[in-house]
């Protein structure tokens, strides 16, 4: 299972799995930053870095506003995500305040945040110490 397949379960987790609308209009924010990595670089970038870190570490989630999302992600994505989805991009990034800082946190257990191919490699390195891989 690839990393986006599992941000559009934990999405659909936190969103309610009735509100596909949502779900995919989230993943596709996801997706468009480049990933979880990229995500949160724009946070960084956008000096919110200790908004995004608190979604991630054990500490309570601070909340972010329509007009903080919308400065980070850029009105053009918020707008095509928005489109693609049948929302209105003020409806978009209401949710995504709401949501952002939810779902960052679900994708974050113990702080840390799952990368693309990490079980694999993982995996790998395990199966290299134990001399099972040639």
């Amino acid at each position: 299972m690839g990393m986006m397949n599992n941000i559009e379960e934990k999405a659909a987790s936190v969103l309610g799995t009735s509100n596909t609308q949502l779900t995919q209009a989230v993943s596709n924010v996801i997706e468009e930053c480049g990933g979880m990595d990229g995500l949160i670089k724009k946070f960084q970038d956008k000096g919110l870095g200790d908004v995004v870190q608190s979604w991630i570490s054990n500490s309570p989630n601070k909340s972010i506003t329509p007009e903080q999302v919308t400065n980070v992600l850029g009105a053009d994505l918020i707008q095509k995500v928005a489109s693609k989805a049948g929302m209105t991009s003020e409806s978009l990034t209401q949710q995504l305040a709401t949501y952002l800082p939810l779902l960052v946190d679900k994708l974050s257990p113990e702080g840390i945040i799952p990368h693309e191919g990490w079980f694999a490699r993982t995996l790998d390195k395990t199966k290299e110490f134990f001399g099972m891989k040639h």
